[in-house]
């Protein structure tokens, strides 16, 4: 008896760890099931606060239409020629200027330079001072 009571110690053990090993298998697979769900939250919940911006952007900016440039008009405009005005001629004044011939001494005179005040009468302004030596 002995012999079977040892076996089904053994039995038992051999069932326990096995029982332990499906425990801890189950554990590994709920492990990897909440890690990949909770993976795949964050990677929804990145993706839907992502899409929530880009939204706002894509909605709140101004739709800018292209402004042609407004054209000139093909206007012709033509222009009569005008003849090149002729430069006004500049005459020059009309100055007559008498000028007084001047009087050489006369040779009935002696040589003897005359005082300068009883050459040239006092009043008359034409005729030129004489020079004195």
């Amino acid at each position: 008896m002995h012999n079977r009571n040892d076996r089904d110690i053994v039995e038992r053990e051999a069932e326990r760890q096995m029982y332990e090993r499906e425990l801890r298998r189950e554990n590994q697979v709920a492990r990897a099931n909440a890690s990949a769900s909770t993976g795949m939250l964050i990677g929804v919940f990145f993706i839907a606060i992502f899409g929530l911006v880009a939204a706002f952007f894509l909605l709140n900016q101004r739709q800018e239409t292209p402004v042609q440039a407004p054209q000139a008009p093909d206007v012709n405009i033509e222009l009569p020629e005008q003849p090149a005005p002729e430069p006004p001629q500049i005459q020059a004044p009309d100055i007559n200027i008498n000028v007084p011939e001047p009087q050489l001494p006369s040779t009935n005179q002696p040589t003897e330079p005359a005082p300068a005040a009883e050459s040239a009468p006092a009043g008359d302004p034409t005729q030129p001072a004489p020079a004195q030596p």
